[in-house]
């Protein structure tokens, strides 16, 4: 599905993506898997693939005349020991803004699925599959912001999450 909403015109994305101060993130998971770099490519990817002129951003005046996404990691769950500890997520704020003004906002929270049926995976990784499944989200509802003019949604989770399949084996 092409996105028309940024015909001839670039969206700037963050990458990396924020952090929020107080989100919970396991201290080894912050350190090591560099899911705030991982949120950021994976939007930037999956907007360019949907047709548009996608250009990271690392800091951007308020009042910048282009389309800019900003990405705020919420909270990571997931602890080491891959799939054989649990299930991990993270929940992701993305903020549309033109000319500093809010075009609108929400946030994506996805999860694996964990446990020992989660495969074979180690955090990082099973954390990485979580973080691309999350840029795709965050792209296709970019593209359906097409139209809208300040659309801003709950910031709460939702009830129930996504889930990102887990390869065997891995």
């Amino acid at each position: 599905m092409p996105l028309t909403l940024f015909a001839g015109e670039p969206v700037l994305v963050q990458v990396p993506a924020a952090l929020d101060p107080s989100a919970p993130i396991p201290t080894a998971v912050r350190a090591e898997c560099g899911l705030d770099q991982l949120l950021g490519n994976y939007a930037l990817d999956a907007i360019g693939k949907r047709g548009a002129d996608a250009r990271p951003f690392r800091a951007v005046e308020p009042a910048a005349p282009e389309r800019t996404l900003h990405l705020t990691i919420l909270s990571v769950h997931g602890h080491g020991g891959g799939g054989w500890s649990g299930a991990k997520s993270m929940s992701v704020k993305a903020d549309l803004r033109k000319d500093g003004q809010p075009l609108g906002t929400r946030v994506f929270t996805r999860r694996s699925r964990g446990g020992p049926l989660g495969g074979m995976s180690g955090t990082c990784a099973i954390l990485d599959r979580v973080a691309g499944a999350l840029g795709r989200d965050v792209a296709k509802w970019v593209a359906a912001q097409e139209g809208t003019q300040a659309v801003v949604e709950p910031v709460a989770a939702p009830a129930s999450e996504p889930e990102v399949s887990e390869p065997a084996g891995q």
